[in-house]
Formats: C-alpha cells, sequence, structure tokens
C-alpha cells in the first residue's frame, strides 16, 4: 500500500517534518472510538452507545423510544431505517445532537442503563441477529442500525457520574451520565418513607466546560488520577505549563494547581460573556 495524495495544503508552504509526522500519527492512532447504534427487537427500540476501551468496549443502553411500542415489529434492516428515520420517534434530535425540550422548556435527561463489558466486534456490528441469539428476543430477530460514529475523550469519572467529550459526525461535545432520583418517590402521612431509588440519566447539557475545570468539582475535592487531565486535548494546551494539574506531584500541589486553572477559566469565561454582551448592545445601538 502506498500513500495516496487527497490534495495541496495552500496554507503549508514547507514540508512536514519527520517529528510532526509522528505526532500526528501517534494522536490518531491513540484516538479511541465510539458508536452510536439503534437496536430493534420486535416492537421495542433504543440506542447502545459503546465506547472503545483498551480490551473491551463499555456501554450504555438509551431508554430513547418515545412511544410506549413501534406498531409493527422490526425484522428488517429496510423496516429499521424507516424507522429510524422517523424523528418523532426518538427523544434526541439529531441534528443538534441535544436531547429534546420538555414542555418545560428544559432538555429532557434520557433514562439509561450500564451495560456489561462486551467485545469490540459490537463496536462495528450492523445487521440482523437471529431469534434467540444475543441481541434478539425469542420470538424475534434484533436489527441494528448505525446512527454515529466517531471518536471521544475521557472525562470526570465518579461512581455516580461519567463525562465523555464526543467528536461525532451528528453527536458532538460534552456528554453526561449521571446517576439521579427518579421522580414520585415522596413519603405520605402516616406511611412509611420510599426508598429513594438513583437510576443513571443521559444528556448534552447547555454547559459545555468540563466539570473538573469547575468550582464545583474544587469545592467537593476532585482531582484526577496523575496523567489524567479529563479535560480534551483542544482545553489543555490552552492551560499554562505551571497549572497543568495532571503532571506528577504531591496530591496538594497538584489540587492548588487545579484551583488556580478554574479561576482562570472562570475568569475567561466572564470575560467572554463581557465581550459578547457589549457586542450585542453595540448592535442593538445601531438598529435603533
Amino acid at each position: 500500500m502506498w500513500p495516496k495524495v487527497l490534495g495541496k495544503r495552500e496554507d503549508k508552504k514547507t514540508p512536514t517534518s519527520y517529528g510532526e509526522l509522528m505526532k500526528i500519527v501517534e494522536e490518531l492512532t491513540s484516538r479511541k472510538r465510539f458508536v452510536a447504534q439503534t437496536h430493534f427487537r420486535g416492537k421495542s427500540g433504543h440506542l447502545d452507545l459503546r465506547f472503545e476501551m483498551d480490551d473491551h468496549l463499555e456501554g450504555w443502553t438509551l431508554d430513547d423510544l418515545i412511544k410506549k411500542e413501534i406498531p409493527e415489529a422490526v425484522t428488517t434492516i429496510e423496516q429499521a431505517k424507516k424507522e429510524v428515520a422517523d424523528p418523532t420517534n426518538w427523544k434526541i434530535d439529531w441534528n443538534t445532537g441535544k436531547t429534546k425540550m420538555l414542555p418545560t422548556g428544559k432538555p429532557q435527561k434520557i433514562l439509561t442503563q450500564e451495560k456489561a463489558r462486551q467485545p469490540k466486534h459490537w463496536l462495528t456490528f450492523r445487521g440482523v441477529i437471529p431469534p434467540g441469539r444475543v441481541g434478539a428476543t425469542r420470538f424475534y430477530p434484533g436489527v441494528i442500525v448505525e446512527k454515529d460514529r466517531g471518536w471521544y475523550e475521557t472525562g470526570t469519572r465518579k461512581p455516580y457520574m461519567y463525562e465523555y467529550f464526543l467528536h461525532g459526525g451528528k453527536l458532538k461535545g460534552r456528554y453526561i451520565f449521571r446517576k439521579l432520583p427518579t421522580a414520585g418517590f415522596r413519603p405520605r402521612p402516616g406511611k412509611e418513607p420510599f426508598k429513594l431509588q438513583m437510576v443513571w440519566f443521559f444528556w448534552r447539557p447547555d454547559e459545555q466546560l468540563p466539570y473538573i475545570l469547575t468550582r464545583r468539582a474544587v469545592k467537593t475535592g476532585t482531582l484526577p488520577p496523575v496523567r489524567e487531565s479529563w479535560i480534551p486535548k483542544e482545553i489543555e494546551q490552552k492551560i499554562p505549563e505551571n497549572l497543568q494539574y495532571w503532571k506528577p506531584g504531591k496530591s496538594s500541589d497538584r489540587f492548588n494547581k487545579l484551583k488556580e486553572a478554574v479561576e482562570l477559566f472562570k475568569k475567561k469565561k466572564l470575560e467572554e460573556n463581557y465581550l459578547k454582551e457589549k457586542i450585542e448592545f453595540l448592535k442593538e445601538m445601531d438598529n435603533a
């Protein structure tokens, strides 16, 4: 196999050095993949999100079907594609990559369940699974259609929160899996209180700043393991070297660096908001 010329870069006048090329190759080959697959079993449908790890996949099952069930059992790829293309079926707006809005005006949180570890072949699987096999039911086949794919970066990891930064064709940005209490658990007078049940939910927050760079993270004493920043590479590059909290050192020193980095980004956000408001005000004055 020989390299193929795809085009000429007008913005670059000098050849890329061997060292630069190796950095590009290392970055591309170290990227971990993800896939979003719509999975039908009879009249039911859900979204599977699978993330590539070193030797397996971690994944989530999202209850993203709006209706209780699909009118007709899906048994073929053609049927599956038709149902997938119907936007009224799903809780995710695939034009924006966000969960759809509730009548209250707040983004919808999708009920989800964590999957057991899976082999990597599920990352590229699409097609029909015969009845009785894993991914199907006793009477109906399982039908899997790919909805999106790309690569991801890992964010904050806690027992009650998983944060991902997705770089897909449709799913882009910061996404959260979070354990929250279910609605409707209220004690009644004279009755024994219900035990609060915690379940996983999925959504794309309006706040796209990584959790670890928020004051809430500092308040809770959150600190990632050494050499893990829990932020995308693009943001890593914006943190001064003296504040790079993910580098080896005493935990107390690393935490102090993190606190300074948080304040730095808080200041930047305030400045960005100020400039945005100023630009909008000037536009309003021009139109007055």
